[in-house]
């Protein structure tokens, strides 16, 4: 029951550290910990993960309103911008 335990925590740790791009991989002190820790993780390792990502999540939401107030970007909340519409539609 342990090894099985500690495969599910594993396995929910890399699912979440895959998805954390090169920006949190290079500058974010607990994703490259945990990145190269590689197994064995613990549920405070995964705590400490998910806490943050949720607070980078704050984060990125005012980089896009600061970049969309600049002009910089446009975000759309609708799905008739996506570019695959066409593809959807045929």
């Amino acid at each position: 029951d342990h090894y099985l335990h500690q495969e599910m925590i594993d396995i929910e740790v890399l699912f979440l550290l895959l998805w954390c791009g090169e920006y949190l991989k290079n500058k974010n002190k607990i994703v490259k910990k945990l990145t190269d820790k590689k197994r064995d993780y613990t549920t405070k390792d995964k705590e400490a993960l998910l806490n943050e990502l949720l607070s980078f999540v704050r984060e990125i939401f005012l980089l896009y309103k600061s970049l969309m107030q600049k002009g910089c970007i446009f975000i759309s909340t609708t799905p008739y911008m996506h570019p695959i519409l066409p593809l959807l539609i045929d």
